[in-house]
């Protein structure tokens, strides 16, 4: 309903649909990666619902780093803190003190060698670790999270991804530590 436009928006506010879909990511009796798409989608066009979605970011953060997460599901993990934080800076402190940085660099640092290995590059698309790098060059945007990135130690790992033969993922990284070196 909302991939394309925040048309329906108004509906989805009118009807409290928000608090269904964040009521699902926390229900262990469903899958979290329908949950974590549809506040992808919602996400994706304004930050008209960033409040009502501020209560996910640990919960999004935890099944990042989750093992029993698949790859799909950590890319629409990443691809939906990627839209919580494209249109304005109101979840940067909440994505810093909630851990859903530290999660997307964990993913980073786990999958670093897969976009380094020329046999694996065209198997990319199939690791979340695209996704991620995209999230984490959309939050430094935004001074805190530049400024959180940029504290950390990320120089190895995103230096050695500003080699990677994926030209995409090493735009990515090199915008990354020009914004995080920069704060």
């Amino acid at each position: 309903m909302c991939k394309h436009s925040s048309y329906f928006y108004s509906l989805l506010a009118k009807h409290n649909i928000i608090s269904l879909l964040v009521d699902r990511l926390f229900d262990k009796d469903t899958n979290p990666r329908v949950s974590v798409y549809a506040i992808m989608m919602i996400s994706k066009h304004s930050d008209l619902f960033y409040e009502d979605l501020r209560v996910c970011i640990p919960q999004l953060a935890k099944l990042l780093v989750s093992a029993e997460s698949t790859n799909l599901t950590k890319k629409n993990v990443a691809g939906c803190l990627n839209h919580l934080s494209a249109h304005s800076n109101k979840l940067c402190e909440d994505m810093i003190s909630k851990g859903a940085i530290e999660a997307l660099l964990k993913v980073v640092a786990d999958y670093a060698d897969v976009a380094l290995d020329q046999c694996k590059i065209d198997y990319i698309i199939e690791f979340p670790l695209y996704k991620v790098v995209e999230a984490l060059a959309t939050m430094c945007q935004h001074l805190p999270c530049s400024n959180f990135i940029g504290s950390i130690d990320v120089l190895p790992v995103f230096g050695k991804l500003c080699e990677s033969p994926n030209k995409d993922i090493a735009g990515l990284a090199t915008l990354i530590l020009k914004r995080a070196i920069k704060s």
